[in-house]
């Protein structure tokens, strides 16, 4: 479905698509069901994240704190972190804190200088008190319009 609408036509829709950090942070489940219209929308603009999700899932590679890193061009990254173990269960406080700490480590040797997280999907107030305790880049929330 959103293969067949512009871009242009997306970032307005999800204005996340044309955020200015480094660093999308995908949140799908260990299943690899991204969560979100706005991953839906975003794999239709960048097909090598919906091969490496499909490909991840099959090997079973989707666990608490296992992050996708996908390298867009030389300043853009989506970075893929399952939150729950299946589409049907609700988001894990474990799988989060355990992605936001494995984030803490790499994001500076990863030049992640800023992280466009889409508000929603997860209450801002518990990622805020997960992040608040871990050293992490820049964090900037984004609304659908």
């Amino acid at each position: 479905m959103y293969a067949l609408i512009e871009k242009e036509q997306l970032i307005e829709m999800f204005p996340i698509l044309g955020s200015k950090e480094t660093t999308i942070l995908n949140m799908i489940s260990a299943d690899g069901v991204s969560l979100m219209s706005v991953f839906k929308a975003m794999k239709s603009i960048y097909p090598v994240l919906h091969d490496s999700i499909r490909k991840n899932t099959t090997a079973g590679n989707f666990e608490a704190g296992r992050l996708l890193l996908h390298r867009v061009n030389e300043d853009f990254n989506i970075l893929t972190m399952p939150i729950q173990e299946g589409w049907k269960t609700a988001y894990d406080y474990d799988y989060l804190y355990k992605g936001f700490l494995k984030i803490s480590d790499i994001y500076k040797d990863r030049d992640i200088e800023s992280i466009a997280i889409q508000e929603g999907l997860i209450p801002t107030d518990v990622i805020d008190s997960i992040i608040e305790k871990l050293d992490l880049p820049k964090i900037v929330y984004y609304k659908e319009t």
